[in-house]
């Protein structure tokens, strides 16, 4: 399967922009990945 970005530096600046809002949010979750019959997604558990 082709990746969604550009490059490998592309990825990972997406990633930690991702991580830093999540920290933002000043909340409690936990970070799943879960295996599906089309791939893997992330699932970001609150509440």
């Amino acid at each position: 399967m082709r990746s969604l970005y550009k490059t490998d530096s592309g990825k990972k600046e997406i990633i930690n922009l991702y991580d830093e809002k999540l920290i933002d949010l000043n909340i409690e979750y936990q970070y799943e990945i879960i295996n599906f019959s089309y791939g893997k997604t992330n699932i970001i558990i609150t509440g």
